[in-house]
């Protein structure tokens, strides 16, 4: 999205617009529903764009997304540490900030303490809930801790915020959920079964704990029976290795094959010729025909360049948008970068560089399947104890 800011009152500080891309995005509608109703808490009363499949915007001056994946740095903890974006300013004064934009926005947010809220993936019809990390057994533990048992498929956004606000110790397993824990209150407690080894080879998992933290929450785990065993190998970064960029497959095979290798800052890829210069490409789905209509379904841009080179390295620029270049149809002297794979040449793979020159390669033979983080899980009998403990340690506050 661009635009950002802070600021106080209904606005966003000096920010004019806020743009999303949303609609223009390949996703779920619930989890875009949400994330549309959270954009519009913080934004206030400053206006906000909807981008549409095919818009291109442009801006004066524009501040995008530091990263999209802020968990993924090279260094993990770069976000979280005091002072890392600007002296004396992190990621949690970001967060605090737009949590207290959010609270402001629900009516009657300061209730009651509702002492444990539990939320067990157990949503839906059970003849079509395909929900993976179920806790099975959970009933049991609702009763004994006299919990609100919650369904997050159910709530509206303002029920969200009024239920994770009022929370004293949130009671749960690892899901897309996670994102509720921007409206507990800072002393509360967030209390996770989970199989620990697995979860934490995933580096969203370990980001998502720094995430808690940095919001004042305090993070519990609880480890589930019947736990997979890893091997001892088994890589805790999805098992990416980082190899001198000559020695990867890409760079080697598209040599050999006397393809094309570009690089960029932030990518390396392998290019592969198909068809002639003077092909048109056609769409090769409906679906894609009726997104975009009027035969612009695939052109991204058309820019000035004598060599493919100059339009492929220019394709990524755009990274994941732009998958293929062709001499424009209608402009000598100019190449079309193109969404879909079509054209005279296209990306046949990527890889990410870095500064010191390495590239990214996945080692399969010591990956953590996701299948294993996505079993149901069971809570051990001293459970209850632990989660207990969790509310007696609670220090949430209502007011202030």
């Amino acid at each position: 999205g661009g635009g950002g800011g802070g600021g106080g009152g209904g606005g966003g500080g000096g920010v004019e617009r806020v743009v999303v891309n949303l609609r223009a995005s390949v996703g779920l509608p619930s989890p875009k529903g949400w994330f549309a109703d959270l954009v519009r808490r913080v934004a206030g009363s400053v206006p906000i764009e909807n981008m549409e499949v095919g818009d291109v915007i442009c801006f004066e001056e524009v501040l995008i997304n530091f990263h999209p994946c802020p968990y993924h740095f090279q260094d993990e903890g770069l976000l979280w540490r005091e002072g890392s974006l600007y002296p004396n300013f992190s990621m949690s004064h970001v967060l605090l900030w737009a949590r207290d934009r959010i609270w402001a926005s629900v009516p009657e947010v300061r209730g009651k303490p509702r002492g444990f809220v539990l939320f067990a993936r157990q949503g839906g019809n059970p003849a079509q809930n395909m929900k993976s990390r179920k806790w099975q057994g959970y009933e049991e533990f609702a009763r004994e801790l006299d919990a609100d048992i919650v369904d997050f498929t159910k709530l509206s956004f303002d029920q969200e915020v009024r239920t994770m606000f009022g929370a004293e110790v949130f009671v749960t397993v690892p899901g897309a959920h996670h994102a509720a824990v921007l409206f507990m209150r800072p002393g509360t407690a967030w209390v996770e079964l989970q199989c620990s080894r697995v979860a934490e080879s995933f580096y969203w998992y370990r980001g998502f704990q720094r995430l808690v933290r940095a919001l004042g929450v305090r993070w519990e785990a609880i480890e589930a029976e019947g736990c997979p065993s890893l091997n001892s190998d088994a890589s805790s970064d999805s098992g990416e290795v980082w190899v001198e960029r000559t020695a990867h497959p890409l760079y080697v095979f598209g040599h050999v094959l006397q393809d094309r290798v570009a690089e960029t800052a932030r990518q390396m890829c392998w290019w592969r010729k198909q068809g002639e210069e003077e092909t048109e490409a056609r769409p090769n789905s409906s679906l894609i025909s009726k997104l975009f209509p009027n035969d612009s379904w695939g052109l991204l841009e058309e820019l000035h360049a004598e060599d493919g080179a100059v339009a492929m390295d220019r394709c990524q620029q755009w990274e994941l948008d732009c998958q293929g270049v062709r001499p424009s149809r209608s402009r000598p002297g100019s190449w079309e970068l193109l969404r879909t794979s079509e054209g005279y040449w296209r990306k046949w793979s990527c890889a990410e560089v870095r500064i010191d020159g390495t590239a990214r390669l996945v080692d399969r033979t010591t990956l953590v399947a996701h299948v294993l983080y996505d079993i149901d899980l069971t809570a051990p009998a001293s459970a209850l104890a632990l989660m207990r403990g969790a509310l007696r340690s609670s220090s949430g506050v209502l007011e202030g």
